[in-house]
């Protein structure tokens, strides 16, 4: 039973939801993303998680175990990279940037 107008008090289950959290707000920060893209950085932390070895299964990941075979680590890329569009065509003069 857990105390009324609180969360749950699964150790687990909190400390899993704690794991994933930061882990999203951590590729947000460091890719200097707003929280509109909470839902890909979320999604893309926990689709590292199963992919990285866990302390539990030394040297196997959730991924390993599942299904039988080790991850393609080759398929990662990096979460957020700066954008440079060309702005050539909406120049009103050849000495402007070209990007921004």
């Amino acid at each position: 039973m857990s105390c009324p107008y609180t969360s749950q008090q699964n150790g687990k289950a909190e400390r899993k939801h704690k794991h994933v959290t930061e882990l999203g707000l951590t590729l947000l920060a460091q890719a200097k993303m707003s929280l509109h893209y909470w839902w890909e950085a979320f999604s893309t932390s926990f689709y590292l998680i199963n992919r990285l070895p866990s302390s539990v299964n030394p040297n196997k990941s959730p991924f390993s175990l599942l299904f039988g075979k080790k991850p393609d680590y080759n398929a990662l890329n990096s979460f957020g990279c700066a954008c440079y569009p060309c702005l050539k065509p909406y120049n009103q003069h050849k000495l402007q940037f070209h990007t921004t």
